[in-house]
């Protein structure tokens, strides 16, 4: 998997480009998060229109995500998910946990809202 970060003034979007799935999730993915949580950059925006699959890791890595953030006084957005995606989000009522946004702009708005 590979992450680009793209840093504005509060709001972080990390491009993800790849599967969420065993290993990537645990490793690459869950240490992106915690480099820009300990950089003091806790809200941020995942953009995943380059994620084709998500499994049960990723989901996990995603919700544990989602609590550091809040935890750190900001919080995990979600934006640009294909079909497949939204419909394992839905089935395992992640989008009840975690917003999920059907583009990059509305979720960088919601976050400049907040």
């Amino acid at each position: 998997m590979k992450i680009t970060a793209s840093t504005g003034d509060r709001i972080t979007v990390l491009e993800l480009d790849g599967n969420l799935t065993i290993g990537t999730a645990d490793e690459t993915f869950s240490a992106a998060i915690e480099r820009q949580i300990d950089a003091g950059r806790a809200d941020i925006v995942l953009d995943l229109e380059r994620v084709g699959v998500v499994d049960s890791t990723g989901l996990g890595s995603l919700v544990r995500s989602h609590h550091r953030c809040v935890q750190s006084g900001g919080g995990l957005r979600l934006a640009n998910l294909n079909f497949h995606v939204w419909e394992l989000f839905q089935a395992a009522q992640i989008a009840g946990v975690i917003p999920i946004f059907e583009n990059l702009q509305a979720a960088l708005k919601d976050a400049e809202e907040c």
